[in-house]
């Protein structure tokens, strides 16, 4: 019953992330890291990446 509203939904919410993952791909990824777009997801790469974002303001703010 609900198949087609159902279906409609998860379309809508596919083309939104899909909007999103763009948006965030058109951004040039901070000095000595890469980024790698996936199906799906953006796949950030670094040295000490997990340290970097603590620290960096930058980074922590680089999808905003």
């Amino acid at each position: 019953m609900f198949d087609r509203l159902k279906a409609a939904a998860d379309h809508m919410a596919d083309r939104a992330l899909m909007r999103v993952i763009e948006r965030m791909a058109a951004n040039t990824p901070p000095n000595g890291l890469e980024l790698e777009r996936r199906s799906d997801c953006l796949l950030l790469k670094g040295r000490r990446l997990k340290r970097r974002m603590i620290d960096n303001p930058l980074l922590r703010n680089f999808w905003r």
